[in-house]
């Protein structure tokens, strides 16, 4: 079974969750900080699941930018990021 047929969206927001946290400890700019926040939020209302669904799609969603996308894409298709 692959990392993308076998990960779940809360797995997907939980790594996002994780990244924005260690970003923020780093000191990182605030609002790339927030994108992950945001992000966690956002997704954690999805019902369709994320590793399924293709980049542009991704993209589509509101308050999913580009590189967040990419992020999720990533994810799915590998368990990390």
């Amino acid at each position: 079974m692959s990392a993308r047929s076998a990960i779940s969206n809360a797995q997907i927001a939980n790594i996002l969750s994780l990244m924005g946290q260690l970003l923020d400890i780093k000191g990182e700019n605030f609002f790339r900080v927030r994108a992950y926040e945001r992000a966690v939020q956002v997704l954690s209302g999805m019902t369709q699941r994320l590793a399924d669904m293709p980049l542009e799609e991704l993209k589509s969603i509101n308050g999913i930018g580009s590189a967040m996308a990419s992020h999720i894409r990533e994810i799915a298709d590998t368990g990390a990021l």
